[in-house]
């Protein structure tokens, strides 16, 4: 034991070595320039230059992790033109300007059909782009109506699709803007038609007057990205200094005042000057102090057996920054300015959980109570004790949280923070946690989720991941993915939940540091315990969501002293070795093959992700590719030395 909390403790000390390099707020954000991402193109006679923030869904282009913002990614037809595809669409890109931040595209399905009418509305919701272009004129197209106009209006009679009793399927298009200035609003219809489609078109190819329709659809229409959703591109500029909610950057020149701690983040939190004191004074002070360190830890191993300084969730080292006034966290909260969530009194929180009456469960970090705000929405309050390292845990959880907007992201409702009181507001998940769900002591056993249902989460989970590693403006690393805090909504739709040991980083920095393991005993990866295996990175929580999948397919823990068998006491191990016999995957619970198929193709990507190699583990992009994807696309991978 002494010797194992020993060997643990070196590695602490192998870590604070690089202090310096550590991935928190006291470091200068140095953007990837432009210029670091590869420029391509589909090769067509009309293609258009793909560069970033744009990138090429080639596999045989080898692109930076760090150029592969998601929702950018384009990819090429068989004919040559550039495929971007939201909405559930695919649409091709017809032109890109990069100094204005805007592109134009066209209905994909829409610009090979003769009578190109649109069925569905556009929607820009989780996509990269904010706004459409200002040049652009809406459609709203009225199918199959029973009367015709009773008044007039700029509605026109569609001359497509046609139909041989026309007074039983009128349909009609209403141009805004071709009212003659008047600013009409699209006539309500919808009682009178079966269906209402808007679009949008480009002005510029949109007649006065309704004209050809087709054309105008084939033209397509504009869309507008945000700078603030892509890295600043700062390539002839010293640096960047953000926006205090942290969303925004702009570039500034080195005899720029604004990168001397006065205006850039109210106080520097990217202050250049303070991170070259860092490298000036910090790695000898480091290195001093880590010598000094491990002497200290081998007397304590040797000498005082029983105390614990070493855990999977943190330190108690004194010398690890820790936010103990309430004046610093008051601070920490203003910072967010407008987009903090709502603040709570402490009564607040009391009435809403009926003084906490109806306990979900408890952690090491406080327990979580069932509650109802105002409106009547159901709500989980968690209830953070006063130690230091739950106040750690609540800065962490904040500034994860609060910085997300997707799907499969838990939502911070709301806060409380007086003195010692300390809550986190969430939305209430009435399915519970996934563990409930996939852990079965007879193997035979009924299976309350289904293979579709699983498979969905597990993709779920994969895109909530991506988001956090790739979507936000600081890339998210969770570092404690598993079963238990992967929360189910009504729709067994997955949420990741519990942010308490997170890290935030800049998107460019491919390494952290972290003073020790973090996570929970089983999902670690293992380059938290050893340099050797290589960096702690987001390959990190990759290898966390391998072992979770794998054990959402087997049904029960990857390690599990329980089995008779004892080549089965490790299930990578045993499936390992079952995927690769043609005789099936010896697992019950399978329906039919199309069951199996499933179970397989979940299996090929669990084991993917936990190579013992980070640079093995595909990022989870490819993780949603490859769920997406045919099962035949998919490799063995090599069996790793601890298989």
């Amino acid at each position: 034991m002494v010797i194992s909390e020993a060997r643990s403790h070196l590695l602490i000390v192998l870590f604070f070595g690089y202090l310096c390099n550590f991935c928190s707020t006291d470091n200068p954000v140095n953007l990837s320039t432009s210029s670091s991402c590869p420029s391509s193109s589909c090769g067509g006679n009309n293609s258009v230059t793909i560069r970033y923030p744009f990138w090429l869904k080639d596999p045989a282009v080898d692109i930076d992790f760090s150029c592969r913002l998601p929702g950018f990614g384009v990819s090429c037809s068989k004919s040559g033109k550039s495929v971007l595809r939201f909405s559930n669409d695919d649409y091709y890109v017809q032109s890109i300007n990069y100094s204005q931040n805007a592109l134009t595209v066209v209905n994909a399905a829409l610009s090979e059909q003769s009578c190109p009418i649109p069925r569905k509305n556009v929607s820009l919701e989780d996509s990269p782009f904010s706004s459409y272009g200002s040049d652009n004129k809406d459609l709203i197209f009225y199918f199959n109506c029973s009367l015709y106009p009773s008044h007039p209006t700029p509605v026109k009679p569609l001359s497509c699709p046609a139909s041989e009793n026309r007074e039983a399927n009128l349909s009609f298009v209403f141009v805004r803007g071709d009212d003659g200035g008047t600013g009409l609003n699209p006539p309500d219809w919808n009682g009178n038609c079966q269906s209402t489609v808007a679009v949008k078109v480009a002005a510029e190819v949109m007649p006065v007057s309704v004209g050809d329709i087709s054309e105008a659809l084939r033209n397509g229409f504009r869309l507008n990205w945000s700078p603030s959703r892509v890295r600043g591109d700062c390539k002839q500029f010293s640096g960047c200094c953000w926006s205090e909610d942290m969303a925004a950057c702009s570039c500034y020149s080195s005899s720029d005042d604004r990168h001397n701690g006065t205006d850039c983040n109210k106080g520097g939190l990217w202050n250049k000057g303070s991170h070259s004191l860092l490298v000036l004074i910090g790695y000898p002070v480091a290195f001093v102090l880590g010598g000094m360190i491990l002497m200290a830890t081998l007397c304590c191993c040797i000498h005082h057996k029983n105390v614990k300084l070493f855990s999977f969730h943190g330190s108690i080292f004194p010398w690890r920054r820790r936010i103990q006034h309430e004046e610093n966290i008051e601070v920490f909260l203003e910072s967010y300015g407008s987009l903090v969530p709502k603040r709570y009194k402490y009564s607040d929180i009391q009435k809403m959980t009926n003084s906490f009456q109806d306990k979900l469960g408890e952690g090491g970090c406080g327990a979580v109570f069932k509650g109802k705000l105002v409106d009547g929405r159901l709500i989980a309050v968690k209830i953070l004790g006063i130690s230091n390292r739950n106040v750690d845990l609540f800065i962490n959880e904040f500034a994860s949280v609060g910085r997300t907007n997707h799907r499969n992201i838990v939502t911070l409702l709301g806060f409380c923070f007086e003195g010692s009181k300390r809550a986190l507001i969430y939305e209430y998940m009435p399915n519970g946690s996934l563990e409930k769900l996939i852990y079965f002591k007879n193997p035979s056993a009924a299976f309350p989720l289904g293979w579709e249902n699983l498979y969905q989460i597990a993709l779920g989970i994969a895109r909530g991941l991506e988001y956090l590693h790739l979507g936000c403006t600081m890339r998210i690393l969770h570092f404690d993915i598993k079963p238990h805090n992967i929360l189910l909504d009504r729709d067994f739709c997955p949420k990741i939940s519990d942010f308490g040991l997170a890290k935030l980083c800049p998107k460019r920095e491919s390494l952290v540091s972290v003073a020790c393991a973090r996570g929970t005993a089983g999902y670690i990866a293992p380059e938290f315990f050893s340099p050797s295996f290589g960096g702690v990175s987001y390959k990190s929580d990759v290898f966390s969501y391998g072992v979770m999948v794998l054990e959402m397919v087997g049904g029960r823990k990857s390690l599990d002293l329980g089995v008779e068998n004892s080549s089965e006491i490790y299930f990578p191990h045993w499936i390992y070795d079952r995927i690769k016999q043609p005789s099936g995957l010896g697992l019950e619970r399978f329906e039919d093959g199309c069951e199996e198929e499933v179970a397989r193709k979940m299996i090929l990507v669990g084991l993917w992700c936990v190579q013992i190699d980070p640079v093995s583990r595909p990022s989870m992009s490819r993780v949603v590719e490859m769920l997406e994807g045919s099962i035949e696309s998919l490799q063995i991978p090599p069996r790793p030395p601890y298989f």
